[in-house]
């Protein structure tokens, strides 16, 4: 069994003195991951949108990735944050 990896930097919280937005996603092997980050988010007052996937059911990461790319390139977001287990 691989280690899911967080395929990004370390979540910061400012942006130019405001509060980041982040788009977060993952494929089923990040699952357990991502809801450990989105807690810790939400724990600190940090916005988030989860783009999913929504359970661990098998699913195709390139789906949820280019969701969450595609929110920080359209500038909904300010970062993303995207977890896979890749093997």
């Amino acid at each position: 069994m691989m280690t899911p990896c967080i395929c990004s930097k370390a979540v910061e919280t400012k942006v130019k003195g405001e509060s980041m937005k982040i788009a977060l996603g993952s494929d089923h092997g990040g699952y357990d991951l991502k809801m450990l980050i989105a807690a810790h988010l939400k724990e600190r007052g940090i916005e988030y949108r989860d783009y999913g996937c929504d359970d661990k059911s098998s699913c195709d990461y390139p789906i949820y990735g280019r969701a969450a790319a595609e929110a920080v390139a359209g500038r909904l977001h300010d970062r993303n944050r995207y977890i896979h287990n890749s093997q």
